[in-house]
């Protein structure tokens, strides 16, 4: 049927926009009917391969009326149970992590612990490590939907029975693992041997990196005292003098665990702790009091490496990348594991709480590749953010100024940080420094409304807004319901 020929009106039947169907038509990325106006001229033909133009275009006729056919009635209401893509990226059901083994790893993990309360990490130990993480590794690529499938590990340890700090280097490990893999594929086979490398240096600086609270004493409350935080934000560096002399572990390792929690470099207003000039003035005094002492050749000129690649701000980028990936990881463990002061909290809470806390923290490719290369395999497939919620952007403009702006998202393709947004408004955010530079909310007595509802694009790679802050009924309440008082 041409788009000038009529249906009779007796064979049509209103169409409602419920959120149910139209979400169902991006899961399965369809438009499974024809749709037709109220004169039974058609609008949209059906479409098995819809692109967000197409549901865009859908969502214009909402107000004018829009038809199908009731034959078609059984088709428009199909379903998949299990969609293969969601934001048009392909996904899988199938379960990655081989329960028994996930739990072995998280048990070895524990007996590491307990050893080197005992004793000094020694070729032994590196020895064991790393089979243990060649195993994790040829386990999770050798099932043919490594690259799409659910990374269980939630489920997994939640009946391990282990201590806290092994779920912690397992869940860690496992996190950095899918990130390495999915957002670094090999493009030919000559690569494989140097991806490897780099992925079993990032899983075992994972495993790794934080052994320093085995030479701690770390304190049960949320709060803590400014003496207490400076033990703490010392455990890279504790971490890193614990493998430091050891010849068998390759320098990059140590590297990656001394600046797991420096995701971006230099000094500036960022999350980093510690900053440059303490670190070097750590190491310093650790270089000198090995100087005195006979075996630590090794960790001498290792620490001579980290002090001139810190004051040169020689890292590149790869290396940058897999800090921020150890360090996305680390956040997401411990938001996700149970701590003396609070609750585990679910894979959705804990990536919209990383995406809140990201604007001193990460990139945006950083999250972007936490969301969409393994967020949606540690989430059930679920999507964190939705047509029809409201986030908040940030960009820079040529005078270095940061504008704030609250966006509703209008459709999503492939990545949920890049969707498609209608500005609504304007917002001034509240930053506050504790032990680091936080975004504590926002300040609604700036909040200017767009009454134009521009519209911005962020599929598209060159517009400059990234993605900040999730404006939620359950992490934020108040923002949530005075942005939404303002919209009405």
């Amino acid at each position: 049927m041409s788009s000038n020929d009529k249906l009779n009106k007796n064979a049509l039947q209103k169409f409602d926009f419920t959120q149910e169907i139209i979400d169902s038509f991006h899961q399965t990325q369809s438009i499974p009917v024809d749709f037709y106006n109220k004169d039974g001229q058609i609008l949209i033909h059906k479409k098995p391969n819809a692109a967000p133009e197409d549901f865009s275009k859908l969502l214009k006729f909402e107000f004018q009326g829009i038809y199908f056919r009731t034959s078609d009635l059984d088709k428009l209401f199909t379903k998949e149970s299990q969609p293969t893509s969601v934001n048009g990226k392909a996904v899988s059901f199938v379960n990655l992590l081989d329960e028994e083994k996930a739990k072995e790893q998280a048990k070895l993990a524990n007996d590491l612990l307990i050893d080197l309360k005992k004793s000094a990490f020694n070729s032994g130990h590196v020895r064991s490590v790393q089979k243990s993480m060649d195993t994790m590794l040829s386990d999770f690529t050798s099932v043919p939907e490594y690259e799409n499938g659910l990374i269980n590990i939630m489920e997994v340890l939640s009946g391990a029975g282990v201590s806290r700090q092994s779920e912690l280097m397992t869940k860690r490990t496992v996190v950095a693992m899918g990130l390495k893999i999915r957002s670094k594929k090999s493009i030919s086979k000559g690569d494989e041997k140097k991806d490897k490398k780099e992925h079993m240096n990032l899983m075992t600086a994972s495993y790794l990196a934080d052994l320093g609270y085995t030479k701690i004493e770390t304190s049960s409350s949320a709060d803590l005292k400014p003496a207490e935080y400076e033990v703490i934000k010392t455990h890279p560096i504790i971490s890193y003098l614990m493998v430091a002399n050891s010849g068998d572990l390759d320098p990059m390792v140590k590297k990656l665990i001394l600046h797991h929690h420096r995701p971006h470099k230099g000094g500036g207003v960022n999350n980093n702790f510690p900053n440059d000039s303490f670190l070097i003035q750590k190491l310093l005094t650790f270089k000198e009091k090995y100087l005195k002492e006979t075996g630590k050749d090794v960790a001498i000129a290792d620490i001579d490496l980290q002090i001139q690649e810190i004051q040169n701000q020689n890292f590149g980028t790869q290396v940058e990348e897999d800090i921020a990936y150890l360090s996305l990881a680390s956040e997401f463990a411990s938001l996700t594991t149970e701590q003396s002061w609070r609750g585990a909290k679910d894979s959705r809470t804990a990536l919209k709480m990383i995406l809140n806390n990201s604007f001193f923290s990460y990139s945006d490719k950083n999250i972007r590749d936490l969301f969409d290369y393994v967020g949606l395999s540690l989430n059930n497939n679920q999507s964190i953010i939705n047509r029809g919620d409201l986030v908040i952007t940030a960009s820079w403009d040529s005078k270095k100024k940061i504008h704030f702006e609250i966006c509703k998202v209008q459709d999503i393709d492939r990545f949920q940080t890049r969707p498609l947004l209608e500005r609504v408004g304007s917002i001034t955010p509240i930053f506050h420094k504790e032990n680091k530079f936080l975004l504590k909310n926002f300040d609604m007595k700036t909040f200017v409304l767009d009454r134009r509802r521009a519209v911005y694009n962020l599929m598209n790679a060159v517009d400059p807004r990234r993605v900040i802050y999730l404006i939620d009924p359950e992490l934020n309440p108040k923002l949530y319901e005075d942005i939404n008082q303002k919209l009405v």
